[in-house]
């Protein structure tokens, strides 16, 4: 499947990355590795994306998912970052995110 990740340790209780969905409609996991947390905010920097767990689609006839509009952002209460996935309308579309352990 292919991604483009990168993760940034801050401090112990939480961090930031990234995740680029390479190609639309192929779903792209927000962490490759574990990475346990209690909540992951995830803003659409690169445009319209949908975010969910492993069934998650942008398609519209077949949407699962949130739906974020670029610039938008959600707050995800999940208990690790590789549990949340995006897929996107266009190829090259970047997420970041910011997960935290309370």
């Amino acid at each position: 499947m292919p991604r483009a990740t990168q993760i940034k340790v801050v401090g112990e209780v939480g961090g930031t990355g990234n995740a680029t969905v390479v190609t639309a409609g192929t779903r792209v996991p927000l962490s490759a590795t574990s990475i346990p947390c209690n909540r992951v905010i995830v803003h659409a920097a690169g445009g319209l994306v949908c975010v969910g767990d492993s069934d998650v689609v942008y398609a519209a006839a077949t949407r699962k998912g949130v739906l974020l509009l670029k610039t938008q952002r959600e707050v995800f209460y999940v208990k690790n970052v590789s549990d949340l996935y995006i897929d996107a309308r266009d190829d090259g579309t970047l997420v970041s995110f910011y997960y935290e352990v309370i």
